[in-house]
């Protein structure tokens, strides 16, 4: 369950990074 949530918390956090450059 950890495990599945921190890589749905990394998947979230990538893609806020991509909006954030694609901004720039």
């Amino acid at each position: 369950m950890g495990y599945n949530l921190m890589r749905k918390t990394i998947g979230f956090h990538d893609r806020y990074h991509i909006i954030f450059w694609h901004c720039i």
